[in-house]
């Protein structure tokens, strides 16, 4: 066999260049292509097929079942409906003698107009109650466009919002020094999950020019003063986090280490006291209030 077939075998079977040959030699080669399980020409292209139809026909379902609630792709619903508008725009034209048009509402309203003063009062009655039918279906038909774009747009930015909050979560430098290894991924997750509720309580966040921002609760971008440019999510997420006590690294670690914004000893034992503390006086944790607290008492958060 030549060294280019042993290669292609070899790799085919995941053995190196001598296994192959070796097979080859002992007579086992045969037995551990049948063992692949291989799938000849015939086979591949009934399952090519099949797969096909099972795909298209899941995918038509699907697409059904929007077009029912009118929730269609704009991408589909747009020549859908522009079929449909040419269908009846040419059965419309061919009953009431019609060429000239220049759409649906125009085509009725001409084909009105050329029975008027005709004694078939039904046939323009006819006409004139389907007119009004149109209008209203066009109407319906151009509002639930709108609201399914609004809503598909809106979905897609919340994705995308979510995504990228979590992302950066994720990456604002906790200070895990004084953390024990079997308590660390219990700290990541609480301090987490501390700086998502002081966040979430203070500030909102949307999509602006393709770009991530915070606001206030007022819908506001939150901007600097100086630059009038909107405050990076992480530089906000960073301040919450020392408003919060929770430990960050310093910068001159470079994220190895370094000095901590923590403080040492706490008035409060635990998260769980602190918290009843809150609730005790009638102070929203997550507040202003809350968090200046939190601070001054020294709490360290795992």
């Amino acid at each position: 066999m030549k060294e280019n077939d042993v290669a292609f075998f070899g790799t085919l079977l995941g053995l190196d260049t001598e296994a192959v040959k070796g097979a080859i030699e002992d007579g086992s080669l045969g037995d551990k292509i049948n063992a692949l399980g291989l799938m000849g020409k015939g086979d591949v292209e009934t399952l090519k097929t099949n797969y096909a139809k099972e795909v298209k026909d899941s995918h038509m379902a699907e697409l059904t079942e929007q077009a029912k609630k009118g929730e269609l792709p704009q991408d589909l619903y747009k020549p859908i409906h522009g079929a449909v508008s040419e269908k009846l725009e040419k059965t419309l034209s061919k009953k009431f003698n019609v060429a000239d048009y220049e759409s649906v509402e125009d085509l009725v309203d001409k084909a009105i107009n050329i029975n008027k003063g005709k004694s078939d009062d039904t046939k323009l009655q006819e006409i004139q109650a389907l007119n009004e039918k149109l209008v209203e279906a066009n109407k319906r038909l151009v509002k639930e466009g709108e609201e399914a774009e609004v809503r598909i747009k809106s979905e897609f930015e919340s994705q995308i919002i979510n995504r990228d909050l979590s992302d950066l979560y994720n990456s604002v430098p906790f200070d895990f020094s004084d953390v024990n290894d079997d308590e660390l991924a219990s700290a990541q997750e609480t301090r987490k999950f501390v700086l998502k509720g002081v966040f979430e309580t203070n500030y909102g966040a949307k999509m602006n020019e393709g770009k991530l921002v915070v606001t206030d609760k007022n819908g506001d971008i939150l901007k600097d003063p100086n630059t009038f440019a909107p405050i990076p999510v992480s530089n906000v997420f960073n301040d919450l986090a020392k408003k919060a006590g929770l430990k960050l690294k310093s910068p001159e670690s470079g994220g190895q280490g370094g000095s901590s914004s923590g403080q040492k000893g706490s008035r409060f034992k635990d998260v769980d006291e602190f918290n009843q503390y809150c609730i005790d006086n009638k102070i929203v944790a997550t507040s202003a209030e809350g968090l200046a607290i939190l601070k001054d008492s020294g709490l360290k958060l795992f």
